[in-house]
């Protein structure tokens, strides 16, 4: 049974043969990813790049990489890849003052006899980010 042609085939209007470069990296179906790459490093770079790697764990790693960035740097022309980390970093300062708090709020309510020492910490929702400025506004409002 023959397997469907790769996307990237499809994409150029070309016939997908089995020794198909871009099948084992994007699939059949793999539409976004190739579009990032292509958008960002071209196809010929790509090619280049990808086939002076040495072993197919290598090369699978690189192309997993080159997706990524490439999505990030289309999200973030400037800071691509580097963007994403840095919310991440701002997300988890925000969580560790937010944990810091809850501790000195329990360490109060327990020297204040209102929570035994032994008692279950009580479930508490943690704050939902959906961009940037949701974390950085919430970094402002924290004392």
């Amino acid at each position: 049974m023959a397997q469907a042609e790769c996307f990237v085939c499809r994409h150029w209007h070309k016939a997908c043969d089995e020794d198909c470069f871009f099948r084992a990296y994007f699939g059949a179906y793999d539409l976004s990813a190739f579009l990032a790459v292509n958008e960002v490093y071209g196809k010929a770079n790509f090619i280049k790049f990808v086939t002076k790697l040495e072993g197919e764990t290598l090369r699978r790693h690189a192309v997993d990489t080159m997706v990524k960035e490439a999505i990030s740097r289309i999200r973030n022309r400037e800071f691509g890849i580097s963007a994403t980390i840095r919310e991440q970093q701002i997300r988890i300062q925000v969580l560790e003052a937010r944990i810091q708090e809850l501790e000195n709020e329990l360490n109060l309510l327990k020297f204040q006899n209102i929570i035994p020492p032994s008692s279950p910490l009580p479930e508490l929702p943690l704050p939902e980010f959906t961009n940037t400025s949701d974390v950085v506004d919430s970094l402002s409002t924290t004392p």
